[in-house]
């Protein structure tokens, strides 16, 4: 039996598609984890107090004798963590914690100027050099391997599921007459998230809205666009349930729209930021930028299958490294 160690990046987190996420990771590791004792521990709030983290308690000894430690998806990957607001809480000292951990799907945060000495040392410390790191696009890869890491680009764990054969069988489908949208708190366009709720009024007879992000209600809101849309309840436990129903997704959020394809829908990625053009690039997902409508018609009318382009040797490779 295996010890395994994950840093969730769901616990603590105010994007639900986090939570998106490690239900990929959960399900396409269970050949792993369902053999293995595994123990989550978050990314985005301290595993230990400082002084914990350098005393032999319960917490400390498992990360330091877990067989794998796995760093759970997300753009975790920057050229600093030195900053107030940090996503994810580490530091010198907590960091023999994370020794020997592997990437898992993770993607690398489009962040300007270079990559400072204090983040490359700890990136130094943590990182594997024993295994082949999981990156979603090939600029990640890039810059691990820049490090001197081994690194294989697999795509990230939510569209390791997306096959053509099923996609294709979506789209041979009618159109629907439903569209649920998502927009994103932290890009906010008022002017571009506002014409794209003009613009689905005039193509589908319903709007459903669903909040991933914490703040994402509060932004709809203030666009003065709740009495076009019905609201879907800000959890994925509902948005899962309504994988059910009959829709078309368009929105700005990446996992949101990624889990809507894989569960039948067609869908249409809005991009907002470097994450969605990335992927987009390496596995084939539908994204066009946010303000490009007559991109977003021309694809609707269309109604053409993406040809995905996910490596699933690539995959199988990676998961080959570790044996329950």
């Amino acid at each position: 039996m295996k010890n395994v160690v994950l840093f969730d990046t769901s616990y603590g987190s105010l994007n639900l598609g986090d939570f998106i996420i490690e239900e990929a990771i959960t399900r396409e590791m269970n050949y792993l984890l369902s053999q293995s004792f595994c123990v989550r521990y978050p990314t985005h709030t301290p595993i230990s107090h400082n002084l914990q983290s350098l005393l032999p308690v319960l917490s400390t000894r498992t990360c330091r004798a877990a067989d794998y430690k796995f760093i759970c998806g997300t753009n975790i990957v920057k050229n600093t963590l030195i900053r107030f607001a940090r996503d994810w809480s580490i530091n010198l000292i907590n960091a023999s914690l994370y020794e020997g951990a592997v990437l898992l799907g993770c993607g690398r945060e489009l962040n300007k100027g270079h990559l400072d000495s204090y983040t490359k040392h700890l990136y130094k410390k943590i990182f594997s050099k024993e295994y082949a790191h999981s990156v979603r696009d090939d600029r990640t890869a890039e810059f691990m391997d820049s490090l001197g890491f081994k690194v294989l680009v697999t795509g990230c764990p939510t569209t390791w599921g997306l096959r053509n054969e099923s996609v294709a069988q979506t789209y041979a489908k009618d159109p629907s007459n439903t569209v649920l949208v998502t927009l994103t708190d932290y890009a906010k366009n008022p002017q571009q998230d506002t014409a794209l709720i003009h613009f689905l009024e005039n193509r589908y007879e319903r709007i459903l809205f669903w909040p991933q992000g914490s703040r994402d209600y509060d932004y709809a809101k203030a666009l003065g666009i709740l009495d076009k849309v019905e609201i879907v309840p800000p959890s994925f436990t509902a948005y899962e349930a309504y994988m059910t129903r009959d829709f078309d997704y368009i929105g700005t959020r990446l996992h949101g729209g990624v889990f809507a394809l894989r569960n039948g829908h067609r869908t249409i990625i809005l991009s907002v930021d470097n994450r969605a053009k990335d992927m987009a690039a390496t596995t084939g997902l539908p994204v066009v930028p946010r303000a490009d409508f007559s991109e977003i018609e021309h694809m609707l009318d269309r109604n053409q299958s993406p040809v995905l382009n996910i490596p699933l040797d690539t995959i199988e490779q990676w998961k080959s490294q570790f044996v329950g």
